[in-house]
């Protein structure tokens, strides 16, 4: 990628920019809707599995109070 924007020197070359700006933001908008979708679903799956996680340590812990009781 260039470090420097591009310059038009003409309406036609300005239109042509544009259209390209347009159509990479379309593209990363686009990806950005994916991404999106994907951390919500993986954060649904977080959740899941924290609760499993914390209710499998509340039946351990349950579990070795019974057996040390013994």
């Amino acid at each position: 990628m260039n470090d420097k924007a591009p310059q038009a020197t003409n309406i036609k070359d300005a239109q042509t920019l544009i259209n390209q700006l347009w159509e990479i933001t379309r593209v990363q908008v686009k990806t950005i809707d994916v991404l999106t979708q994907q951390v919500s679903s993986l954060t649904q799956q977080v959740d899941v599995l924290t609760l499993e996680v914390n209710t499998l340590k509340e039946k351990l812990s349950k579990n070795s109070n019974n057996v040390s009781a013994n």
